[in-house]
């Protein structure tokens, strides 16, 4: 199942978290205690499943990939003398990492590092109770691209501590963010036996008896969806929002094209998926389902001379097109019907 529809599959490499992140339930759920699994038997379940079911691209779903750096190096060192051959991807803090471990990672078949950033905003990143800075995120993320691996930034605005400015803050510093993907979502969903909880409850955010079956969110109060939504984009970078029209395509190739991996790179063919968004929303459903085959057509053609090409040339060619797709989208959003 989740090979077909998510196109990767997922593996936990280690659980437990040390952290204190106002939103999080990870530590509650699992414990502060970080415990890992032998790296043999995480080599053996991936040729297992290579062998039997076909899988390519594995996403290691630990809250915290790289939380326990030398038994990290010990499970890619492993990777690599198992001969898995496989292409991964993980959640990693922008702080605990270092180029020695990046070039290793990437050697064992990273490929995309999903950073929970949540703000560019040291005020911010404060308040959300992180332990790192908006210098930690740039320095990730200049060691991500030195070494060739795709990126991008998933971010929480408007929320606990996360005033106005501090969001123009945010969305003025991703001017700094070098050919990256940044991914924003709307508040934080407050969860049991969290400090954000106890922060919520004496705001009156929520009742202190309410035990938060049913989703309630904390939105900082001059929080402003439009607004930061029409500022993101005026910075030219690649923003992603949730309600971006971009999930008819990567429906398409998830399910009907059996696309593995992460789809944020595939955004690079901007012109076809212009064309893409422009008859989905003006045309109609024949012209959409010949540009679909259009795009998984290109993309089955170029893919072999994209490989060729490694490093950063790569992901400036794929950001600098995603870019472009984001704005043109945004505006086809707007005046769509």
């Amino acid at each position: 199942y989740y090979w077909k529809r998510s196109g990767m599959l997922n593996i936990q490499t280690k659980r437990g978290c040390p952290y204190d992140c106002i939103y999080c339930s990870y530590p509650s759920i699992d414990g502060r205690c970080v415990r890992t699994m032998d790296p043999e038997a995480i080599a053996g379940n991936i040729l297992r499943a290579k062998r039997d079911y076909g899988i390519s691209y594995l996403f290691f779903t630990d809250s915290v990939f790289n939380i326990s750096p030398e038994y990290n190096v010990r499970l890619a060192e492993t990777l690599i003398r198992r001969r898995t051959d496989i292409r991964w991807g993980a959640y990693f803090s922008p702080r605990g990492i270092d180029a020695e471990q990046m070039r290793l990672f990437r050697a064992s078949g990273l490929t995309h590092i999903e950073f929970g950033t949540e703000s560019f905003c040291d005020r911010t990143l404060e308040a959300y109770g992180k332990h790192f800075t908006f210098g930690d995120v740039v320095r990730a993320s200049r060691l991500a691209l030195d070494e060739g691996v795709y990126y991008a930034h998933f971010l929480i605005l408007g929320g606990y501590g996360d005033t106005r400015e501090n969001v123009r803050e945010t969305i003025e510093n991703s001017r700094r963010m070098e050919y990256t993907v940044m991914f924003p979502y709307a508040g934080m969903r407050i969860y049991p036996h969290t400090r954000l909880a106890e922060l919520a409850a004496k705001e009156g955010a929520i009742g202190r008896d309410d035990d938060l079956m049913a989703p309630s969110y904390y939105i900082s109060r001059d929080f402003d969806l439009e607004e930061v939504r029409r500022a993101a984009l005026a910075t030219g970078k690649a923003w992603v929002f949730p309600d971006d029209p971009q999930s008819a395509l990567a429906d398409t190739l998830r399910l009907k094209r059996n696309k593995k991996g992460p789809l944020f790179k595939v955004l690079l063919y901007h012109f076809i998926y212009f064309l893409y968004t422009f008859l989905t929303v003006f045309v109609g459903t024949v012209f959409r389902i010949i540009l679909e085959n259009i795009v998984c057509t290109v993309r089955n053609f170029t893919a072999p001379f994209f490989k060729i090409i490694r490093g950063r040339t790569t992901i400036r060619f794929d950001i600098f097109f995603c870019n472009r797709i984001v704005s043109v989208n945004h505006i086809i959003h707007k005046f769509s019907f």
